[in-house]
């Protein structure tokens, strides 16, 4: 046979191909490529095995056809076979294409293909994840926060104050650093403390106190500028830093100006609840570059100029110079030198005489405080009793004092040369124990010294503190038999009423009162009255401080029994004093200069 290949044609024919069947997950799909196709599956992970079936629609020599094939979204190119079939398995979740082409009997690749789109869902632990690293980040987030929270609460009380949400101490200091770090800069460091604010805390509670506090800040901001520091320190202290342009030759006036400003608006009243607070301010001012180059001596500056401010009389406004901080140095050494200055024995009880105006004779004794220092010699009362009182060690020395006066007081009544009470002073420290009644009369019974020679000279302002304790204490002492004296009348606050409120027995007028005598008739009128006054209350009167001839001749004219004064003598040792009792007369060439007592 032979045949005629020219005249044989190749076999151009581009059969279509379909998907015949798909296993999708257990579950067939067939009739894939009619008009009416399957919905696209949706497959669980945990169950993708895919198999497809397919057939090229070219008869003519099926055994020839091949076959192509992608997995869009897995596959990255075709894959030839001959078998009319493909498997896939564990497949990651995601939008799959299954595409498919076949060739002829001839090989010619068809143009026409197959298409099954399907889709794997997402793992159940893939949203477990999810939710978790949700969860994680909700939690990092919220920490991050709550660490920034915290680290901001730690800035804020570092740097400022919980109470009145001024800068604090430390955010002071810095910002005083930061001025100083510039020799070009001039500023005043101004402290401030309130005074008296102790017995606020103590006798209203420590709320009404901390809205004192409060109150005082606000005040405090009103009156200075933006480029002010306003911090408070601690307690009742505050502190300002005041730049200003340097003055020529001084500080700025406005500086003094503000300051001035800043102590009358602390000065008006605070009402608090249902009370009416009066308070006032002590101010301390030191002047950068002037008195200090560095922060920690303004700020020493600045508080020995505060603490002179309280020292004399409150309520004032000092600025510092050398000789406060020498004053203040010799304050602390005495502070604390006073501590074993009992215990070691300096102390000593001198004693005063008190003169009959007309005989000259000695009708009583004032006992007064000595201290002997071994190195500073004799210490006067006015340099160290401050500080007795603010420590509380004037509790141990008064009754000390007591005691020895009444010991020396038992032994010249047994000599028969004691006539007249011996006085002894007793602080508003002392008589505000509760056990001051029980210890004057143990020291009483011990010394075997008559209570009604024992005189306590009390001054006015302990009976302004509280004048129902007051007046308790001062029952409860009479009922031991023991006298009362108002020492320095006239010098405060000269309430009448005390002479009758009270169980007093002897009035002492003030010295500073009684020098005022000569020039003022009208000094003369009020001081006749208060003996006159006196008298008919059937109380003694004592003039303090009498110094003068002229000063002894109006009390006498006055009819002023007893004086006691530099005069007659100042404060004698027991040696010197038995002599003059033995005599019991003192004459007016016996004089001595004048010391403090």
């Amino acid at each position: 046979i032979q045949i005629d290949i020219d005249t044989i044609s190749q076999n151009d024919f581009a059969p279509p191909v379909h998907i015949t069947s798909a296993k999708i997950a257990n579950k067939s799909y067939v009739n894939i490529n009619s008009h009416n196709p399957p919905s696209k599956p949706m497959l669980d992970y945990d169950n993708n095995m895919i198999q497809f079936s397919f057939a090229s629609l070219d008869y003519t020599a099926p055994e020839r056809n091949q076959y192509r094939y992608m997995l869009a979204g897995f596959d990255q190119d075709w894959l030839t076979t001959l078998l009319p079939r493909a498997m896939y398995t564990n497949l990651a979740a995601g939008d799959y294409v299954f595409k498919v082409q076949s060739t002829n009997s001839d090989g010619i690749w068809s143009n026409q293909q197959a298409e099954f789109a399907f889709n794997i869902k997402k793992a159940w632990w893939y949203y477990a994840l999810i939710a978790l690293g949700t969860i994680i980040m909700l939690i990092i987030l919220l920490f991050a926060l709550s660490r920034l929270k915290q680290m901001k609460e730690l800035s804020r009380r570092a740097n400022f104050d919980s109470l009145t949400g001024l800068a604090n101490r430390f955010h002071f200091n810095q910002q005083l650093t930061l001025l100083i770090s510039n020799p070009y800069n001039t500023a005043a460091v101004v402290f401030i403390d309130l005074d008296h604010f102790k017995e606020v805390n103590d006798s209203m509670g420590h709320d009404v106190g901390d809205e004192l506090i409060i109150q005082v800040g606000k005040r405090l901001q009103h009156c200075l500028s933006q480029q002010d520091v306003l911090a408070r320190l601690g307690g009742d202290e505050f502190a300002l830093i005041i730049p200003y342009e340097q003055a020529e030759g001084n500080v700025n006036r406005d500086v003094v100006n503000i300051i001035e400003r800043v102590r009358q608006t602390l000065n008006k009243g605070y009402q608090i609840n249902q009370y009416w607070l009066n308070s006032s301010a002590s101010i301390g001012v030191a002047c950068f570059p002037e008195d200090g180059k560095d922060a920690k001596t303004l700020l020493k500056h600045a508080d020995t100029a505060m603490y002179a401010a309280k020292q004399n009389g409150r309520n004032g406004i000092y600025f510092f110079n050398e000789a406060l901080s020498t004053a203040l140095l010799e304050r602390l050494l005495i502070k604390d030198q006073l501590n074993n200055a009992l215990s070691e024995a300096q102390f000593e009880v001198h004693y005063q005489p008190k003169c009959c105006v007309d005989t000259h004779e000695i009708v009583g004794l004032e006992a007064l405080l000595r201290w002997n220092h071994p190195h500073h010699g004799m210490v006067s009362p006015n340099r160290f009793i401050d500080q007795a009182e603010d420590s509380g060690l004037i509790i141990d020395i008064g009754l000390w004092v007591l005691e020895q006066a009444c010991q020396q007081g038992y032994y010249w009544q047994q000599q028969g040369i004691l006539r007249g009470n011996i006085s002894v002073n007793i602080s508003p420290v002392q008589l505000s124990q509760p056990t001051i009644v029980d210890d004057i009369a143990a020291i009483l019974e011990r010394t075997a010294f008559p209570a009604h020679h024992l005189e306590l000279e009390i001054t006015e302002s302990l009976l302004i503190k509280d004048l129902n304790a007051a007046q308790d204490v001062l029952l409860a002492l009479k009922k031991l038999r023991v006298r009362i004296a108002l020492d320095d009348f006239g010098k405060g606050y000269s309430s009448l009423n005390y002479l009758t409120q009270f169980p007093i027995d002897t009035l002492k007028i003030d010295k500073g009162f009684l020098s005022s005598i000569l020039p003022e008739e009208t000094s003369n009128i009020v001081l006749r009255n208060i003996i006159t006054l006196g008298h008919e209350l059937k109380l003694d009167v004592v003039a303090e401080g009498v110094e003068t001839h002229a000063q002894l001749l109006k009390l006498k004219q006055y009819n002023c029994k007893i004086v006691q004064g530099f005069l007659f003598s100042h404060a004698l040792d027991v040696t010197h004093l038995e002599t003059c009792l033995v005599h019991n007369k003192l004459t007016l060439s016996e004089y001595v200069e004048i010391e403090d007592e």
